[in-house]
């Protein structure tokens, strides 16, 4: 090999190998690279070595590192502000439907805010009304409102919530 000329060493071959210097857009010796060659990055008249051959011999690929994001409490996004209890809520539904599940099914129908979320709902019905959730249910009705239907505890019962409120 002359002097002068840079050597490299061709892993999967063992060979070493002359790195020709790059002539503009031709490589040295005037050949050009194929499409599929430049995606690859191999030289004409070499094999593409697959991935698991690489593994094997015991190349690893360099991982890139992503970044930790935090964990946001349900009901919370980063992007979203928080809704103050007071803006959750905005008034109870008075319907036949509404007041036949407060008599029977323990449950009351509340109007509350697009951007609200269940937890959020919950939170502000124990925290105005001094009661305790069991479950809420939510949903976009044909006037564009949303509803949330709240079912109370066994302890507490919506009947007398629904009076306090003067639903019924």
């Amino acid at each position: 090999m002359a002097l002068g000329k840079k050597e490299k060493v061709d892993i999967w071959s063992e060979e070493a190998v002359e790195e020709k210097p790059k002539a503009g857009k031709a490589q040295a010796g005037g050949e050009k690279k194929t499409g599929k060659e430049k995606k690859q990055g191999f030289e004409k008249g070499k094999k593409a070595v697959p991935e698991k051959a690489k593994e094997k011999a015991g190349i690893k690929k360099e991982v890139k590192k992503e970044s930790v994001k935090e964990i946001v409490p349900a009901g919370k996004s980063e992007g979203k502000k928080a809704l103050g209890i007071g803006e959750v809520i905005i008034y109870p539904l008075v319907s036949e439907k509404a007041v036949g599940a407060i008599e029977s099914q323990n449950k009351i129908s509340f109007i509350v805010n697009k951007k609200a979320s269940k937890t959020d709902v919950k939170n502000a019905v124990e925290q105005l009304y001094s009661v305790k959730v069991e479950s809420v249910k939510t949903m976009n009705d044909m006037q564009g409102r949303k509803k949330a239907i709240v079912r109370l505890d066994k302890k507490f019962k919506a009947q007398e919530l629904a009076t306090k409120l003067g639903v019924v």
